[in-house]
């Protein structure tokens, strides 16, 4: 009985999940074990390959007048417009960090 209602309240929040973007909102789904965040305004973007065939787009984030650099599994160049303020939710990753939801604006 107890796993008929948990399949039920699954089935209801995968239901619902598309109506929780309506609006222009951005929601992201998961666990947030070693979240990090940053924010700052989009200097450079370069997307790059790695030695085992993959993506990795390298950012570079002016915050206070300081520039600092980070490198995002994946081609993400379209997400980081330059001269946007941006804020970047990630997992940081051995070689580069996985986004889970970038805010722009």
């Amino acid at each position: 009985m107890r796993s008929l209602a948990l399949l039920i309240t699954f089935a209801l929040i995968l239901a619902s999940a598309p109506m929780l973007t309506g609006c222009g909102g951005v929601t992201a789904f998961g666990f947030k074990s070693n979240m990090q965040a940053v924010s700052g305004t989009v200097s450079s973007v370069q997307v790059s390959v790695s030695n085992n065939g993959s993506f990795i787009t390298f950012v570079t984030l002016q915050s206070n007048g300081f520039p600092n650099q980070f490198a995002f599994c994946g081609d993400h160049a379209a997400q980081f417009p330059m001269n946007t303020s941006v804020t970047v939710d990630f997992n940081p990753g051995q070689d580069c960090n996985v986004i889970t939801v970038v805010v722009t604006g």
